[in-house]
């Protein structure tokens, strides 16, 4: 019989392997006792987490355990779609003028990971100090609607129509 590799104190994904857990099934395979980082314990199989299947505690698939209802999840759902997705509204403002998002931001947990959780209601994301940068590490902060109003292209409405101010 082989003997049983001890995974306490390992972490796979989001979760930390705590100790051995009761086994759930007739096929003898190890279950372990996981802490998510949202807090929430969970009995794992071990082959799930040695291969990547299971990586938090599937509280509603939710990340760094906030759900996905929550503001920073908009927030960054919001940003993929200003600037990924061609057929939302106002696409040419972000994304058609070749503003992206960062690789490492496509997921979720790397973005909350960078920017933290928002300070308050009132604070939205904002591109500084770059406002033509991308969407990345070092050229986002969570700011007011003062500071994002300092922060904004010069624009001046003409007889209707929407001209941007060059210098």
């Amino acid at each position: 019989m082989a003997t049983l590799a001890d995974m306490t104190g390992q972490t796979f994904g989001l979760l930390t392997v705590l100790g051995r857990g009761p086994d759930r099934s007739r096929a003898a395979q190890a279950h372990w006792l996981c802490c998510c980082q949202c807090g929430q314990e969970v009995v794992v199989n071990g082959s799930s987490l040695r291969r990547g299947r299971t990586r938090s505690c599937g509280c509603g698939r939710i990340k760094h355990g906030l759900a996905n209802k929550s503001a920073e999840y908009h927030v960054w759902e919001g940003i993929k779609q200003r600037c990924l997705n061609p057929n939302r509204r106002g696409y040419e403002y972000w994304g058609g003028r070749g503003i992206t998002i960062c690789e490492r931001w496509l997921d979720f947990e790397n973005f909350y990971a960078d920017m933290g959780p928002r300070p308050g209601a009132g604070y939205s994301i904002d591109r500084y100090p770059d406002n033509d940068g991308n969407y990345e590490p070092g050229n986002c902060r969570w700011a007011t609607a003062s500071e994002q109003q300092r922060n904004t292209r010069r624009r001046r409405r003409s007889q209707g129509h929407l001209y941007e101010v060059t210098s």
